[in-house]
């Protein structure tokens, strides 16, 4: 089952049961002046949290999945592949994929988040990089690799009102 969800900075996500999206309250790590995306989805078994911002004229993103369970949340992965993040333009065609500079175990893999426990997955796509795809980047897709688990944040651009129009 697929659920859509929207706010302000326009998330998306796919889980297995109901999510629910709020806006972060607090301190933010996001460097002062910068654009940045956030969204929280929460189900019975997991809460991720994604978040995404330029830093250094790159683009920092983050995914921090959250065990809110009584028992540890495992996923067997085909690989030793855990996550991936993905830039997409305004037509989902992929632009960058963060596992294609990367090389993984070619065997099946456990991943486990221990109960009440966090994990937090990062990338960074260089300068360098980020400004060849920025113009047409529309999207970031945050996934768990082998489960239905992925959100989606809008690329965050400074200026007025650019994070807040809908994809």
């Amino acid at each position: 089952t697929v659920f859509l969800c929207g706010f302000s900075a326009t998330a998306w996500a796919a889980a297995e049961t109901e999510i629910g999206v709020s806006v972060p309250l607090g301190k933010s790590a996001v460097p002062e002046g910068a654009a940045e995306n956030y969204a929280i989805f929460h189900t019975d078994t997991l809460i991720l949290e994604a978040t995404a911002y330029e830093k250094n004229d790159g683009l920092y993103m983050e995914m921090k999945l959250t065990n809110p369970q009584d028992s540890a949340f495992s996923v067997e992965h085909r690989t030793g592949q855990v996550y991936d993040f993905v830039i997409l333009d305004d037509k989902d065609k992929q632009l960058y994929r963060w596992s294609d500079q990367m090389a993984f175990t070619q065997a099946f893999t456990t991943s486990s988040i221990p109960a009440h426990t966090s994990v937090t997955y990062t990338a960074e796509i260089p300068k360098k990089e980020y400004q060849k795809i920025k113009k047409q980047a529309a999207a970031i897709r945050m996934y768990l690799t082998d489960t239905n688990y992925w959100a989606g944040l809008r690329i965050p651009k400074n200026g007025a009102h650019a994070s807040a129009s809908p994809i």
